[in-house]
């Protein structure tokens, strides 16, 4: 054996030696990232010389990206070879990008971590061939409009600033997926009443959007969007698009159309997504998202690993056990449930707590757009919380709700192996329809 040889044997000996052990003094797992545990956004790092910070750390990827095919990766830096570990389930990316290409979206993206440790386990990119380009890495971009999923913030700011509860009667007048300016007059003779968990399941753009008019305002709003992290830089180790949101002025149709989530100004990414049902999950606490574990250098030395932090506390404990309520009530009786009708048959099922929420939107440019961020948390399972956001679009007939998509990635995850794929349900009616009204249509 060549002495080149020799010497690469022996460095992979003492980079898999190491990376053991930085890994050990950095567990995986979510039952070891305890409350107690959890630092801030900067103190995710090893101390000691020649150690790396956060942003150091992230410095280097940007100079040399990571294959996120794989759960570790070799890059040049200026400190030398380092090996990155990373938190991918390449596993479930697998499965995932099955999915996508089994059902033909136009676009999709999926981000899924551990809401309770912000660890990503899985990002999902998909383009069909011939679609005008949007970019790469639609995990992390904000290209699609938020849609209903913007229903959520104004939910946490009604309960906490309004003190809406889930049985709160909330007036409705009309269809409850068009947001007519009829709808939203403040004195109308024929309302009725329902309550406001139901209003959040069914996704009842008039309720919402006349919360916001008259039950919010733009102060508020503008609080609630800073808490969950809107317009602000998440701090992760890839560069990710700013989730975008204007506040208009109060008791005006725009703002109507904001509370609702019906309109195209109001972007997220999917990574942004699943923090935000992480958030809902784990009792108000929002997780800085992590993909690197560790990194070592070529003489074995563990450079940097990381720990759990938080980014943000955007609710309290209360406030998000009624959020949590009311998103299970979309997967039970809501605009999920007939997805997650088939999960709760599943072996090991009776297990999980699982919750989320829709939102559609039409673009022309991209097409018919469908979201769904949700949680699942597996019972005395401290591995077993999941958060996640799905995102597709479609130019023509709609082959897959993302909702499915997200009730098979908790399937896959949570159930006992060996259990079988989600047979998809029959589609209701989609809802493309365009009025002149309306700048977009969002209906669930």
């Amino acid at each position: 054996m060549s002495l080149a040889r020799n010497n690469a044997v022996r460095l992979f000996v003492v980079l898999i030696i190491a990376a053991a052990g930085c890994r050990q003094a950095a567990p995986k797992t979510a039952g070891n990232d305890s409350a107690g545990q959890h630092g801030s956004a900067d103190s995710r790092n090893v101390s000691g010389s020649g150690a790396l910070n956060f942003a150091s750390m992230s410095a280097i990827l940007s100079h040399a990206p990571l294959n996120l095919a794989c759960s570790s990766d070799t890059i040049q830096s200026s400190r030398g070879r380092l090996v990155v570990f990373c938190s991918l389930d390449t596993a479930l990316q697998s499965f995932i990008t099955r999915l996508m290409n089994q059902y033909h979206p136009r676009y999709g993206a999926c981000a899924v971590i551990n809401s309770k440790t912000g660890r990503v386990l899985a990002f999902a990119s998909h383009q069909e061939p011939g679609t005008p380009q949007v970019g790469s890495r639609l995990f992390l971009r904000n290209v699609f409009p938020a849609a209903s999923i913007y229903k959520t913030i104004t939910a946490a700011a009604a309960i906490e600033t309004a003190r809406y509860t889930v049985d709160t009667k909330v007036p409705l007048s009309g269809r409850s997926h068009t947001l007519y300016k009829s709808q939203l007059r403040k004195n109308i003779g024929s309302l009725k009443e329902i309550p406001f968990e139901d209003a959040y399941a069914q996704s009842i753009n008039p309720v919402f959007g006349r919360i916001g008019m008259y039950g919010i305002g733009k102060k508020t709003f503008e609080e609630y969007n800073e808490r969950f992290g809107f317009n602000a830089t998440i701090p992760f180790e890839l560069q990710t698009d700013t989730s975008k949101v204007i506040v208009p002025e109060d008791t005006t149709y725009e703002m109507a159309q904001l509370a609702s989530g019906y309109n195209r100004k109001t972007s997220i990414s999917p990574l942004h997504g699943a923090l935000i049902a992480s958030a809902v999950a784990e009792g108000g606490f929002m997780p800085c998202p992590r993909l690197v574990d560790s990194i070592v250098d070529s003489t074995g030395s563990c450079l940097y690993r990381s720990v759990a932090a938080a980014w943000k506390t955007p609710i309290s404990d209360s406030t998000a056990t009624e959020l949590k309520a009311m998103m299970g009530q979309v997967v039970d009786s809501g605009t999920a449930r007939k997805t997650f009708r088939l999960l709760k048959k599943c072996n090991g099922a009776d297990l999980l707590e699982c919750g989320g929420k829709t939102g559609s939107i039409k673009v022309d440019s991209l097409g018919n757009i469908e979201w769904f961020i949700g949680f699942a948390v597996k019972k005395d399972d401290p591995d077993g919380h999941l958060a996640l956001a799905v995102v597709t679009a479609y130019g023509g007939n709609l082959s897959v709700h993302s909702h499915f998509i997200g009730a098979e990635i908790f399937r896959k995850l949570l159930c006992p192996p060996g259990t079988e794929p989600l047979r998809q349900p029959p589609f209701g009616r989609v809802r493309t329809t365009r009025r002149k009204h309306h700048p977009a249509q969002s209906s669930n």
